[in-house]
């Protein structure tokens, strides 16, 4: 046990033991700097620096591309996922490119006189209509006016005064759509309304500010829309292609709904 002690008592004492690093010039053996050193802070100088450089080995490893090197796996994971990105760009740019080109060629092929532009002659004697289905009183009639009057019999519209011709007759009307009229307003018929026929996908506009109470589509009108304006007025759309608006929204005299 005394020889150990002994021993390690001798070691330490070798650790701490001093010597000078000395930095000196070889021609003329001038010294320029010297430092004082033991080999327990040369131990302790290079036990830091190791540590120093295996915590920047780490940040590097996790933060900078330099772990592609070492894991290939997350390397072909992250290139997998550009590749899927630069192809979806590549395929919306390509539909984009399509689409200016296919403009281009109609633009210079109307340019050019390939395709007949002008329209041929109107003659309002040669349009078909089924007027009978336009806007005729049906059950989804009497579905919207029960609706409405239930609305108002539970004061949803209380509080409005009854529509009276002179406020009728004093506001301005924006027409819907521009078209022909092809059956009037006829209340003793059970014809609420206005059938009119215009172009296809002719923008329909609203005939007063107002909002949204309605809206809907079914196989025999198809798109319905319905709007509430003042004085207690509403106005209905019948035989729509598409709706723009949603019930809530509030709509403009003269804007597309």
């Amino acid at each position: 046990m005394n020889t150990k002690v002994g021993m390690r008592k001798k070691w330490y004492k070798r650790l701490r033991k001093h010597y000078r690093l000395v930095v000196m010039n070889d021609e003329n053996f001038e010294i320029r700097t010297s430092i004082k050193l033991t080999p327990l802070n040369v131990l302790f100088i290079f036990s830091t620096l190791f540590v120093v450089f295996a915590a920047l080995l780490l940040l590097l490893m996790r933060y900078t591309p330099v772990k592609d090197v070492f894991f290939g796996a997350d390397y072909s994971d992250r290139m997998r996922r550009e590749i899927v990105e630069m192809r979806i760009s590549t395929d919306s740019l390509d539909r984009l490119v399509g689409q200016q080109n296919q403009y281009l060629m109609g633009l210079l092929r109307v340019l050019s006189g390939d395709i007949d532009t002008t329209l041929p002659p109107y003659n309002p004697s040669e349009l078909t209509y089924d007027t009978a289905s336009l806007l005729s009183s049906s059950a989804m009639d009497s579905v919207l006016r029960a609706d409405y009057e239930r609305k108002r019999s539970i004061g949803i519209l209380e509080g409005r005064p009854e529509i009276k011709l002179s406020s009728i007759e004093e506001k301005h009307f924006i027409p819907p759509v521009q078209g022909i009229v092809v059956r009037e307003f006829n209340s003793e018929a059970g014809h609420y309304g206005l059938d009119i026929v215009a172009k296809e996908n002719s923008a329909i506009k609203s005939v007063l500010e107002g909002k949204v109470i309605f809206t809907g589509w079914t196989a025999e009108y198809g798109h319905v829309i319905v709007i509430q304006h003042e004085d207690n007025l509403v106005s209905l759309y019948k035989h729509n292609s598409a709706l723009l608006k949603k019930v809530g929204n509030f709509v403009r005299a003269g804007e597309a709904i």
